[in-house]
This record gives C-alpha cells, sequence and structure tokens, in this order.
C-alpha cells in the first residue's frame, strides 16, 4: 500500500476490523443516501463475506487463502487429533468472536458441524474469547492454561519456535480464500483499479507467500 501510495502520488485511508464488523458498516452505508462513507475497495477475511454485499461491490478477484487450524503447545499434551476432541471437559478453547470475525464464524461453523458446539458452550473451561485473531495469538502466548485456539495458519508464522505447533483440521470449511473487489459508487474507480493491479502483481505475491498465505491470483502458481 505505501509502495502504491508513492508511485500514484495518493494516500489510502485503511479500516481494520473483523469482516463481520465490515460488513455490518458497508451495509448500514450502502442503505443510506448517501455514498460518501462507503469504502472505495473492500478486502476480505473470507470471500463468503463479499456475498453478503455484493450488490454494492463489482466483481471480485480472488487473491490469497490460508487454513484454519488448532494451534496447541508443543507436544500437544491434551492429544488433540481432530475437532471432535475440543468437546473434553478439562479443556480450554479460545476462540474469536464469531459475530465480529470470519475466522470465529468459521472456527464456531467447523464445531457446529463437528457436533461439538453446545457441549463446549456448556464447559467451564471454555474462557477466550477475543476480536481477532491477532489477540487470541497474544492469549495463547500469555496464559499457560490455554490448551488451544483455532487461528488461520498464517497467524502463526512469527510465534515463538519450539513452544506450539499446529494441527490440521480436514474440512473446507476450515480454508478461508480472500479477495477484494471496488465499490460500484467509488469516486476512485480507475485508481482502485489498479491497487487491486498492485495486489494482484507478482511482487505482492511474494510479499503474501512471506506471510505464509496461499496464492490465489487466477493464472499464477498457487505457493
Amino acid at each position: 500500500l505505501r509502495d502504491f501510495e508513492k508511485r500514484e502520488g495518493c494516500k489510502i485511508v485503511e479500516h481494520f476490523n473483523g469482516c463481520g464488523s465490515l460488513v455490518a458498516n458497508i451495509k448500514t452505508v450502502g442503505q443510506s443516501e448517501s455514498s460518501t462513507s462507503m469504502p472505495d475497495a473492500f478486502f476480505t477475511c473470507d470471500a463468503s463475506y463479499m456475498t453478503k454485499v455484493g450488490d454494492l461491490f463489482g466483481e471480485a478477484k480472488d487473491v490469497s487463502g490460508t487454513d484454519v487450524v488448532m494451534l496447541v503447545r508443543k507436544g500437544n499434551p491434551k492429544g488433540l487429533r481432530t475437532l471432535t476432541d475440543l468437546a473434553k471437559e478439562d479443556l480450554s478453547l479460545g476462540t474469536t468472536d464469531p459475530k465480529a470475525s470470519t475466522l470465529g464464524d468459521l472456527s464456531w461453523q467447523l464445531l457446529e458441524k463437528a457436533g461439538v458446539a453446545e457441549t463446549i458452550k456448556k464447559n467451564d473451561s471454555w474462557e477466550v474469547t477475543t476480536p481477532t485473531a491477532h489477540e487470541l495469538i497474544l492469549q495463547m502466548e500469555a496464559h499457560p492454561k490455554l490448551d488451544v485456539t483455532l487461528v488461520y495458519l498464517a497467524n502463526c508464522q512469527n510465534l515463538t519456535k519450539g513452544k506450539f505447533e499446529t494441527i490440521a483440521i480436514d474440512d473446507p470449511l476450515a480454508k478461508a480464500t480472500q479477495n477484494i473487489a471496488v465499490a460500484k459508487v467509488s469516486k476512485f474507480p480507475q485508481l482502485s483499479a489498479r491497487l487491486i493491479d498492485a495486489i494482484t502483481s507478482t511482487t505482492s505475491r511474494e510479499r503474501f507467500l512471506k506471510a505464509g498465505f496461499d496464492w490465489k491470483v487466477a493464472g499464477s502458481s498457487q505457493r
């Protein structure tokens, strides 16, 4: 984004938040008579959120992807293998807020599908919910009593080495794809389109891969 600003002589104003919160704000703005508060472009946490406001945006382009995984402590002391293991009574589980966060929404969809969501909610040991994955990772690092969290694999790149490990979740729901589109009422449609071109460029691809994401841009290498 900073490179694009220098190249184009513009200023990008970012609004970072969970997709649940972002979509709620976009819908509110979209229902008003004024479009001055509508973002020029929307970069999702998962493509499913673009469909919620698809009538307000142009064609979306897939950019990147990452998996939802179980993050446990090194050696997996609780012996967790699948989502059904998260229903154990003595287990302390952390997720992000399903109303505000895409990760939280996907996490609880997975738990519902595995048939353990209601059991987990009744367990006294289920105790941590954060607005964002970043805060959830900080909780995992700071509180040794937290046994497992559901996070994106890309969130785990900068964890303290040797203290944690990830467990893959074998379910299509555990895969999130991030896409981007320009608002139909954007005041800067051409500039926004060039921004998307920059975000989906070869240079950008290397940055996403380095950050632990898969690359989803059509016609290019995925990893």
